[in-house]
């Protein structure tokens, strides 16, 4: 089961450090999308003339394995660019992107096609179902005209996959998946905050799951978490971008009925007793509980929205979206890992201030009753590998997740116990007043 391990840590003037912990109508050949999301990056403003504003856009696609064998596995997808204050879309020519086609921008595969299954922790058999996946990485870069409101990226593809209980039950193939990030303009250089765990996850029937869906915000802008209601695409453009004007959001998938809704996804309580989801605002931790009949799926929308204090005002930059999957399995019996609380010397701090140029040290543990095997790992752009942040976890520094800034750790112990320090060296250039996550699980 999936369980948390650690809460969060932070720092503020000089350096901040914020730990947070987490455990545990279409052809029907056409309904293969999991779930997804989509990023940015502002890049620069060195472009060729009368586009010199560079951003990089990133999709992220789940699709179900048997989609390859249908051919229905994409290479690429196109994205429409729209204006922030006005919804038009610009035409976009090759001088914006150097693989534009018919008025759209195009992202490119940068992924390979590995079909996996959802985490499972170390020492745990999952019997029957599971929702194997694909994961695709697409990445594109586009030159836009200099702007003083930004712009939309937006994308839409059909179909999802059936059986989806929550977003039509056994018509759920008739919503295509839709998304879209907002890119600042150069006045607010920024950044898209990126997911640091896969879209497809197991969820305990009968018993409370963890699942994080924690981000990394690369400007270290405050983030806000909240469930949202998943996107499907304008009526008569599925596998396109919406058509011009794109006033935000994209249309609304409708729930299957009254017994679901946004902050119920799942269900809500009167109606499907034992059953319930909720969102950590600060960290991302989604939990779960589920009631229903094994390998019911449901779909799930987790929004982030970023903060930035501006002039002494918290000014919201924008909202990056995660459309995730998933299914009721049947867990083994286990005890949670547990993190100790306190130590001789009194409680563990969860919050750090440090004065840069200074070493933190951190000791980590954490222990399961029945003698599991256990895994741990730190996720952060402090262990972005050697030449990066001077962080590391064990004396490891990490190695980089491919498509973001954040890097990873992981620590085994046998027997039902687990430990390491994590180390990080600040510099003078290391020092901000927002934190700098670190997600253990």
């Amino acid at each position: 089961m999936f369980s948390t391990l650690l809460r969060r840590i932070g720092l503020l003037p000089g350096l901040v450090l914020f730990l947070l912990g987490l455990g545990a109508a279409h052809p029907a050949q056409a309904s293969h999308l999991l779930g997804g999301e989509m990023t940015y990056k502002y890049l620069n403003a060195n472009g060729p003339a009368g586009n010199t504003l560079r951003y990089e856009v990133t999709l992220i696609v789940y699709n179900t394995c048997v989609a390859a064998n249908n051919g229905l596995i994409r290479s690429s997808y196109p994205v429409g660019i729209y204006m922030q204050d006005s919804g038009a879309k610009l035409n976009l020519t090759t001088a914006n992107n150097s693989s534009a086609s018919g008025g759209n921008m195009y992202v490119q595969e940068v992924s390979s096609r590995v079909c996996t299954t959802p985490n499972v922790p170390q020492g745990c058999a999952i019997p029957a179902v599971q929702q194997p996946y694909i994961k695709q990485t697409f990445v594109g870069i586009v030159n836009l005209p200099n702007t003083e409101v930004g712009y939309y990226a937006a994308w839409t593809w059909g179909a999802r996959n059936r059986n989806i209980v929550n977003i039509g039950g056994a018509n759920s193939e008739q919503y295509d998946l839709g998304l879209y990030c907002t890119l600042a303009p150069p006045t607010l250089p920024n950044s898209s905050p990126q997911f640091v765990r896969d879209a497809v996850a197991n969820i305990c029937q009968g018993d409370t799951s963890y699942i994080l869906n924690n981000a990394v915000d690369p400007d270290g802008d405050e983030l806000v978490y909240t469930f949202g209601n998943p996107y499907t695409s304008p009526a008569g453009y599925s596998n396109q971008p919406p058509p011009s004007p794109f006033i935000a959001p994209l249309p609304l998938i409708p729930f299957t009925n009254a017994g679901y809704n946004v902050l119920n996804p799942l269900g809500v309580p009167a109606t499907f007793p034992g059953t319930y989801a909720s969102v950590d605002p600060q960290t991302g931790i989604c939990k779960y509980k589920s009631t229903a009949a094994l390998a019911t799926l449901y779909v799930v929308a987790v929004d982030v929205q970023e903060y930035r204090r501006i002039n002494n005002r918290r000014v919201l930059i924008g909202t990056t979206r995660r459309d995730l999957q998933l299914i009721v399995v049947e867990c083994p019996p286990a005890t949670a890992p547990g993190l100790p609380t306190s130590t001789g010397g009194g409680s563990i701090p969860r919050n750090y201030t440090i004065e840069a140029g200074s070493t933190l040290t951190i000791p980590l543990t954490a222990s399961q009753v029945d003698g599991h095997p256990l895994v741990m790992t730190a996720t952060s752009v402090l262990l972005d590998g050697p030449g990066g942040y001077d962080g590391t976890l064990g004396g490891n520094a990490g190695t980089l997740i491919a498509g973001t800034t954040s890097g990873a750790v992981s620590i085994n112990g046998p027997n039902g116990n687990v430990s390491g320090n994590f180390v990080f060296n600040s510099a003078c250039a290391n020092a901000r007043a927002t934190p700098y996550d670190i997600v253990l699980t």
